[in-house]
């Protein structure tokens, strides 16, 4: 059981690990998603005002 448990935690590390790799390689894209991200939040501050 604690073998189980273990394996678990080590697959979560795997994927965590597995996409912060291609996080890198997708440098530019990352930036794009920020952006994409901030006008909904700004719309919705203007919204509020």
């Amino acid at each position: 059981m604690v073998g189980d448990g273990k394996a678990s935690k080590n697959s979560c590390t795997f994927s965590i690990e597995q996409p912060a790799i291609m996080h890198e390689d997708k440098l530019p894209e990352g930036p794009q998603i920020y952006p994409i991200l901030h006008p909904p939040h700004i719309v919705g501050v203007m919204g509020e005002s």
